[in-house]
């Protein structure tokens, strides 16, 4: 009988374990340790866990240099992935975003002097605008409800997914705060969880944009086509909500992981991603709708996967869970969508399109225009999307087609306001725009969505619709 060698351990192999406990340590372990540390525990402003995670960082590229630190968890090299240049490009539509709100703020002083603000500094207080500061007060200081006001506009009509990252966020922006010995770093508590909502919006959509570009250049085959939908999303007029401190951004990344997760059977990613889109937004779980009915009209076709139903369950699961918590709260398990008739939110499947036409009636499109052109705006925008689901649905191509009409469905639905923004999630739109919008197309229709974004961004930072 030949003697099995024993198996060795290697030491890259604990690099893995390293990275992930490192990274738990820093992003929550400010935010945790507040809560199970003692103020006397602070080591120079930090908590014990954040410090563990540099320890464990310092000794991962000490100890095992190679592979590089958290590149064990990146997709491998074969795999498509957003450029630098893109990325680079990305990043520089945010700030433009808010640079432009910040000369907007500064330029007309008027029109914001009696508006709500966290700071009287126009720069920390730039990104503290309309819904803004829903999240913000569940971020610092959690969900309220008050029995037998149902009229009243209530925080609980607000998933709990995006302010959690912006409470882990202002948290670790905090650090430098306590390290510098400047309380007043952003203006406060308030400023720096505000900022962190926007630094966790633009890393949010960054990540969202990455997994776009895998799965715009796995559908064309096409990089070209594949960067042109990550530029066209990225100068989308809606998509300035990329750089607030809204969901759109989180809602985003979880519906593309979702999506992308689904194609490659990927049930653990699925699940975990599902999860994140129900306890992100109040729609997240219609998607569900999208995947049940993409796996039944492939019928036999369908290739075996046994997790499919987890990741369809997934992000009803999520919704459920905060329903839960609502229940516990309020002693009704839906109240966070009653909630919404504080803000005129009743079913009305119609109105969509009835209350528009109505307005033209009465008042003339001249004055509907110069009344509120964002919501002409808005409703192309819903338009448009929903006729392009259709024309993917014709083509058989279900996911994208349904996913984009189950998540806008209960926005037209309600007639909800801020229906236009939501479109900004609707990813397959974009492969498919991009696919038919390169070359020399791509830079004027780039130019006409990044003009129609700032006009956008203008109003929006002159608290002034869209929002």
């Amino acid at each position: 009988m030949h003697d099995v060698a024993p198996a060795r351990f290697s030491p890259s192999s604990a690099a893995p374990a390293l990275d992930a406990t490192a990274i738990v340590c820093l992003v929550a372990g400010n935010t945790v340790g507040g809560y199970i540390c003692p103020p006397e525990w602070l080591v120079l402003g930090m908590f014990p866990p954040f410090v563990l995670g540099l320890v464990l960082v310092t000794i991962r590229c000490v100890v095992w240099p190679p592979p590089l630190l958290f590149r064990t968890w990146r997709a491998a090299a074969a795999e498509p992935s957003i450029t630098w240049r893109l990325t680079a490009f990305v990043l520089f539509t945010r700030v433009a975003v808010l640079a432009g709100g910040l000369g907007a703020a500064l330029l007309q002083p008027a029109r914001i002097a009696d508006s709500p603000r966290i700071s009287a500094n126009p720069a920390v207080s730039l990104p503290a605008r309309w819904d803004a500061f829903w999240y913000l007060s569940i971020a610092r200081y959690g969900y309220r409800w008050t029995p037998g006001h149902d009229e009243m506009q209530q925080n609980i009509a607000f998933f709990p997914a995006h302010p959690l990252a912006m409470r882990i966020a202002g948290d670790l922006v905090t650090i430098p705060a306590s390290l510098l010995r400047a309380p007043d770093l952003l203006g406060g508590g308030d400023g720096r969880v505000i900022w962190g909502g926007v630094l966790a919006s633009v890393l949010f959509f960054v990540l969202a944009l990455s997994r776009l570009y895998r799965l715009a250049a796995d559908d064309t085959g096409s990089a070209a086509a594949a960067t042109s939908a990550c530029v066209l999303l990225a100068t989308y007029p809606f998509a300035l909500f990329f750089s607030a401190p809204y969901s759109e951004s989180l809602a985003l990344l979880a519906l593309v992981s979702l999506v992308l997760a689904w194609r490659t059977h990927d049930t653990r990613g699925g699940a975990l991603w599902g999860v994140v889109l129900g306890l992100s937004r109040s729609n997240g779980w219609c998607v569900a709708v999208a995947l049940l009915a993409d796996r039944v009209m492939r019928g036999r076709g369908a290739p075996r996967w046994r997790g499919a139903w987890i990741v369809v369950a997934a992000a009803p699961l999520g919704a459920l869970l905060y329903s839960l918590y609502v229940y516990h709260l309020t002693g009704h398990l839906f109240a966070w969508a009653t909630a919404q008739h504080a803000w005129g939110a009743h079913l009305r499947p119609l109105a969509f399109v009835t209350r528009r036409w109505h307005t033209l009636e009465v008042r003339g499109f001249r004055w509907y225009i110069r009344r509120d052109p964002a919501d002409l705006l808005s409703f192309v925008a819903a338009a448009t999307m929903a006729v392009a689901a259709c024309w993917m649905i014709v083509r058989r191509q279900w996911l994208y087609g349904l996913v984009i009409l189950a998540y806008l469905a209960p926005a037209i639905a309600i007639d909800l306001p801020a229906t236009g923004r939501q479109t900004a999630v609707l990813f397959p739109a974009f492969i498919l725009l991009g696919a038919r919008v390169k070359g020399r197309w791509l830079l004027p229709l780039a130019v006409v969505f990044a003009a129609l974004q700032a006009w956008f961004a203008w109003r929006f930072f002159l608290w002034e619709t869209p929002y």
